[in-house]
Order: C-alpha cells, then structure tokens, then sequence
C-alpha cells in the first residue's frame, strides 16, 4: 500500500506538477522566444521601410540639391560678364575654375557644360579636367531634350521653376550615359537680380552627375546604409532592399540596391545563448534580459546626449560655439535677465590672420586655445565664455552696469596684448572689445548680435586692442559707410572728383629730389574732402579698389613720364595683388604712358606681401621680371618673416612713421629704427624714412645709413603743377625751402 501510495504521489507530481511546470516553463520559454523572433522581425520591416523611405527621400533632394549648387555660380553677374567676353583662354580659365573645376572639386559632380545662346557647346570639363567642347556629344542626346524644355519655358516667361529655394527655371531629369545612370540638370546663366527677361537667350549651364559608383558609397557612408549597388536588372541579392529609378516620363532607368540594416535580428542574435539556459533559472534570464535592454537603451540614450552637446561645443577651445551661444543667450532672455539688464561681450583678436599666415596654423590654434584660456580666467565667475567665430569670442555678464562691463573689456584686452609663447616661436596680437548693454527693450537675438558686431567693428576700426560700447551714433557711422560707398561709386564712374598728388622724396645726404609718391584725394561736390583713411578701406572691402588703383596707376605714370626723375611710386593693395591680371594691367600702363618699368616702384603693406591667396605670388614675379621696383610700406608694423624678406624680390623698405616720430624722444624708436636700417643693409635692400618732420630726425636718419627720406620737413603731397614748378625752380637740390602747401 505505502509503495502504491509512493507511486500515485509521484505520478501525480509528475503529472500535476511537474508536468505542468515544465511544460509551462517551456511554453513560457517558446513564447518569449517567437515574441523575440515576431517582434525583431517587425523592427527589421519597419528598419527596412523606413531606410527605403528615407532612400527615396535622399534621391529626390539629390534632384533639388544638385539644381540648387548649381545656382551658385548660374546666377552670377561675373558668370554672365565673362561669357560675353571674346573667347580666349583667360575666359576658358576662369569658366573652367569657377563653372567646371570648382563644381567638381566643391560638390562632387562628376562633367559640367556651357551651352551658347545657340545650344551650341563652348566649354565642357570632365572630373574637373578642361575638356574640348565636343566632349558635349557624351550628354547631348540626353540633354537635349531638357534643353529645349528649358528654352520653352524661358521664352514664354514661364517661372514655375522659382520655388522651394529656386531662384531661377531649370530642367533636370534622370538619365542614362554611357551606360551608366546620371542626374542631368540644366539651369540659365543669370546675373543675381534674377532678370530672367533675356533668360531666352541666355547661356546654359549643364551639370552631369552619375548615380553609381562613388557617388553610392558616399550617399551609404553619409546615411549610415549598407553597401549600394545599381543594376539594370530587377533581381535583388538575397536580403536587399531596392529602389527603382524612374525619368520625369516615367521610364525606367534601373535599380538601387543595399542591404538594409537589421536591428532586431542583430538583438536577437546577441541574446541568443541566454535562449538556451534552464527552465529553472528563466525569471533570471529574463530579469537579464530585461536589465540588458535597460542598460542598453541608457548607453543609447547617454550616446545621443553626447552628439547632442558635441553639436554645441567648439572642437578646438571645448567652450560652446556659436550654436551653443545662441541657445544661452535665448536662454538668458526667455529667464528676464534683460529685465534687471546684461552686458554681451564680443572680443576679436587683431592681427590674427597675419599671425596664422606667417607662424602656421599649429601657433595660430596655440594663440585661439592660449586666447581663450586668458579670457576665460576673467569670466570663469561671471558667466560662460563662447568662441562665436574663428578669432571671435562672446559671452554674456548678468546684471553687469556699464562701467562693469568696460572694466573686463580693459582687462581682456590687457591679458591678450601679452605675447603667446610655443617653444622657440612667439606671436604678438591684441584684442578688441565690443559691448552692448541689454535691457528690456532688447528682446531679438539677431538684433543684439548686430549691435554688439557693431561695437566690435567700431573697435577694431579705430586701431585696435580698444573697448567699444554700442551706441546709437554707431548705426549712424554705418549709415555713413553705406553713404560713402555709394558716393564712390558715382564718382568711379566719370573720375572727375579725383585728384592725384604728389610727395617729393629726397636723398638724404645732397638732398636732392628723386622721386615722388602718389597719393589720391577726393573732393565730393557735397561733402567736401573725404579722407583717404576714411574712403580707401571701404574701396578694398567692395572691391572698388581696382577700378580706383588703376586710375592713380594711369594717372601717375602718364604725369611722371614727363619729368626729369628716377622714379615715380605708387601705393598697391592687397585686393589689387590678388587679381590674375594685375602684373598685365600694370605692363599695358607702362606701354600706354611711356614710362620705363625702372621707373615705376609699387608700394605695398608687408599684410599684402605676405599674403599668398590668390595671385599675389605670381603678380610680384611677373613685375619683378617686367622691371618695376617693389617696396615694403610701413615696414615694421606687420609680421614680415625674415627668411622670406632674404629671398624674395624686394628693392626697397619704409621705415613707418610711427617710428620717426619717435627719433630725438624715444630710445627705444631709435634702436626700433636702426635695426631696421641693420637689417635692410644687411639684405642689400635700399631705405626710405617717412613722415620726417625735423631737422633731427633728419640728420639721425642721415648718419645710420637710411637713403632716402620724405614727410613735410621737405614737402607735403603738391599737385602735378607745383610738382613742375619745384622742377624747374631748381630748388629741389636743397632741403631747406619753403615747403609746397596741398
């Protein structure tokens, strides 16, 4: 009886219990587990729907994308200029560095064509490489008919292309070249007011980009998909996901393929050996499991915090940037702070470009990293310092009075006028401030940075390494600015407000006249002379300085060629230096007025010498061989390397007259000077003194070796006439003459 009892009571725990227990634990078990697979399963679809979605999304931007870089050169009015100019290589040059090479070089598209008014091909550049117009025939059955298109619309004045970010009508469609499917777009050559009245017969700008190779693997690096293909068969490899290309017409062109990602089945394959534990120990694995999840969606969501702040954070100082900037003052406004007011500091370093052009862009990141540890130490307390631009930094004092805020801004500019040390190297800079003081009637963001801008340009425009709190009077000066752009404008145009005058230079032992230098003044018929200092940096800044260096250039010429002396010099700006054809304008001058290239001396700042963008390089050597004599003006100021002032083409330097001024009252002036005059005997380079006021400085000048000098002792800038009459007056053997009055 005991063994039956023994034997029903384990059949029925087996049967009533563990049976059940093990079979529901399995259950369990199989459950969760065709969950999992159901549910990695539905997150894999959904991946897959929303990649291919996002697929289709990126290859219709690429439609717009592609129109829209190319705007960036059609609608230009230099693009426009220089296709009316008679073909010759400068223009194929500038076509292909601004209409071809750059567009491959900047937005990866792969040919670029300009068609004539005619449809009629005169440029063509292949993987931003000058091609021969013909090239056209590899795209002209295809762009055909989006040219003709393109043409419709224009003639019939049809602008249903301006919008969704289009300034101007285009055609573009999908297609096949080659062999291989492309994006073709095809846009008109406008000038920027967007006058697309004469679009009809406009230049044509086409722009070829292919839609398969490198440009698939970027598009799956840059939206993190799996490897692209394309093909022209429907079939996809085992577990792709595809998109088909279709024209404009609604043909097909082929297929994009790649592999999707699948997040759910790489969870699930990570998971996979705590699926084959014991029954016994499941609520742990699955506790596991779920601590697993938790965990990883905490490193998820810590990942994502992170990327999130590295979007507001400056790689190089680690202070927020100008993103980041902006979300603290929003923040600061939206908590009142304007209420009871604050001061927005900007602080600009000066110089720092010549600093980072001459010393290296490894000492100019010391100098911004060294710069922003300096300020940062006198505001760590007062609120967070932001790097807002290359060598700009800002940052916001609350419930700071004026007074408070100029007392940091002088003790910023103190710490960055300190010379920055890296090993064996140095860099002198300076800094300028400029404050704008917030109160509750300033609400906008953009309108507090433009002030504050303001007072930072004011800064910097009075010489620097000073504090400038905003004030209305500011956006006066800037009217005024506006005003006097405009004004130069109008007087470019005839020239007549212009006068060119002269400073005679003597040597500095006899005294003798030997040349002199050519200075512009502008008489406005309203407001009377406008200052060089005032109406020169507004030409360099627009550009106007080209058509205005050219007139002084002919003018000076063409007067000194008349007379008796060993030179004639004129003032050169960087912007000038920059220009391609600035040594074959100066070359056209000389053989226009007659005057021997020996006679001609180019001045120019040691800013502009050391500047190496553009053409500088090239111009100096071309002038140098043509003959002209080149000089260093306000030497001393910059940041000349001595390496380079060994081995370039210099004849002469000028001793600023910052440093003159200071002979017969500064020792130091004088020891700055003679080292200069050391220096350039050394380099057998010739010695100019300006501004030489006294008969002291004379003399000084005189027995340290400088030979030549100039400034109001002998003269002050004459016109052509006196110039003459001091000629012919013979006078110009001795110093001791009335000086000529402007």
């Amino acid at each position: 009886m005991a063994d039956d009892f023994k034997k029903t009571t384990i059949k029925n725990f087996l049967i009533f219990v563990t049976a059940p227990t093990l079979l529901g634990t399995f259950g369990l078990y199989v459950a969760a587990y065709m969950v999992l697979i159901w549910a990695s399963a539905s997150i894999d679809s959904t991946e897959a729907a929303r990649e291919a979605h996002r697929t289709e999304h990126i290859i219709s931007e690429l439609r717009t994308g592609i129109a829209r870089e190319q705007e960036s050169v059609t609608i230009w009015g230099d693009a426009v200029k220089m296709l009316h100019m008679p073909d010759g290589e400068e223009r194929s040059a500038w076509l292909d560095a601004n209409l071809g090479g750059w567009m491959h070089s900047y937005f990866g598209h792969d040919a670029a064509y300009i068609l004539s008014p005619t449809n009629t091909p005169i440029f063509a550049s292949f993987k931003g490489e000058r091609q021969a117009p013909a090239a056209y025939k590899l795209v002209e059955t295809s762009a055909q008919p989006l040219v003709n298109k393109l043409r419709k619309a224009l003639l019939s004045g049809d602008e249903g292309g301006v919008s969704d970010g289009m300034r101007s009508p285009g055609a573009s469609d999908f297609v096949r070249v080659d062999g291989h499917p492309a994006f073709l777009s095809v846009k008109p050559i406008v000038p920027e007011t967007g006058d697309l009245k004469a679009a009809g017969e406009s230049y044509l700008h086409v722009a070829l980009r292919f839609v398969d190779g490198d440009m698939l693997q970027t598009l799956a690096d840059e939206h993190a998909l799996g490897e692209m293909r394309f093909s022209p068969s429907p079939t996809p490899l085992p577990g792709e996901s595809n998109l088909s290309l279709m024209t404009e017409q609604g043909d097909l062109l082929g297929y994009l393929f790649w592999e999707p990602y699948k997040p759910g089945a790489a969870f699930l394959k990570s998971i996979e050996w705590l699926l084959f534990l014991t029954g016994v120990i499941f609520f742990v694995v699955v506790t596991t499991l779920l601590a697993a999840i938790y965990y990883r969606l905490i490193a998820t969501r810590n990942s994502e915090e992170r990327i999130r702040a590295s979007r507001l954070r400056d790689p190089l100082t680690q202070l927020p940037n100008r993103l980041g900037f902006r979300k603290l003052l929003d923040e600061t406004l939206a908590d009142g702070a304007s209420e009871q007011g604050f001061g927005l500091v900007y602080v600009g370093l000066d110089r720092f470009k010549q600093v980072n052009d001459a010393l290296g862009p490894e000492m100019g990141d010391h100098v911004l990293r060294e710069a922003a540890a300096r300020i940062g130490r006198l505001t760590r307390d007062l609120g967070t310092l932001s790097r807002v631009g290359g060598d700009e930094f800002a940052f916001i004092m609350k419930g700071a009075k004026t007074p408070t805020c100029e007392t940091l801004a002088r003790k910023v500019v103190e710490v960055l006028g300190e010379r920055f040390d890296v090993g064996d190297s140095h860099a002198c800079v300076s800094g300028s401030v400029g404050v704008v003081m917030v109160s509750s009637d300033d609400q906008s963001r953009s309108e507090l940075g433009r002030k504050a801008g303001i007072a930072l340009h004011a800064a910097k425009a009075a010489g620097g390494a000073r504090v400038a709190v905003f004030g209305h009077h500011m956006d006066n000066l800037i009217h005024d600015r506006l005003e006097v752009e405009r004004a130069l404008r109008t007087a470019l145009a005839d020239k007549q407000q212009f006068t060119v005058v002269y400073q005679p230079k003597y040597e500095a032992k006899t005294h003798q006249i030997t040349g002199v230098e050519a200075l512009v003044r502008w008489q406005h018929p309203a407001r009377g002379p406008i200052s060089p200092a005032v109406f020169i940096p507004i030409a360099e800044e627009t550009g106007l300085i080209n058509d205005l260096g050219h007139y002084v250039l002919t003018t000076a010429c063409q007067t000194a060629a008349k007379w008796p002396l060993a030179k004639v010099a004129v003032n050169v700006s960087a912007v000038q230096l920059k220009e391609a054809s600035f040594a074959a304008s100066v070359a056209e001058v000389l053989s226009l007025t007659q005057l021997a290239p020996g006679k001609l001396e180019l001045e120019l700042t040691e800013t502009a010498w050391l500047d190496d963008s553009g053409d500088t390089s090239s111009n100096l050597g071309e002038l140098r061989e043509l003959g002209v004599k080149i000089a260093l003006d306000d030497f001393g100021t910059g940041f000349s390397s001595l390496g380079r002032l060994r081995e370039s083409h210099v004849d002469r330097i000028k001793i600023d007259q910052s440093f003159v001024r200071g002979i017969g009252q500064s020792d130091r002036d004088e020891a700055i000077v003679r080292a200069i005059v050391d220096l350039a005997k050394a380099n057998r380079l010739e010695i100019t003194a300006e501004g030489v006021e006294t008969t002291v400085q004379s003399e000084f000048l005189y027995d340290i070796g400088c030979d030549e000098l100039q400034g109001y002792l002998f003269s002050r800038p004459i016109v052509a006439e006196k110039v003459e009459a001091l000629l012919a007056s013979g006078t110009e053997r001795t110093a001791s003459i009335t000086p000529f009055q402007e």
